[in-house]
């Protein structure tokens, strides 16, 4: 399966793509987790879903991984 991947100059272009491939409206999600030893990462995503007959048909996601590699610690490279 071959993956495209396009930056967008704005949020509406996206989400004018996202309507023509059939999506509902984007969610964005912003969470915190906290572990046992008090630490805590935080990380931002978006989730898209196309809805049919009532079922999930097909989903779109993407998130923060240059922020939650940083708080980790962890190289971008």
């Amino acid at each position: 399966m071959e993956q495209q991947f396009k930056t967008f100059q704005s949020v509406r272009d996206a989400y004018e793509l996202l309507q023509d491939l059939g999506a509902s409206a984007p969610l964005v999600q912003h969470v915190k987790l906290v572990g046992e030893a008090a630490e805590s990462l935080e990380i931002t995503a978006m989730e898209c879903f196309a809805i049919a007959d009532g079922l999930i048909c097909d989903r779109w996601g993407a998130r923060d991984s240059a922020s939650q590699f940083r708080q980790m610690g962890l190289p971008l490279s």
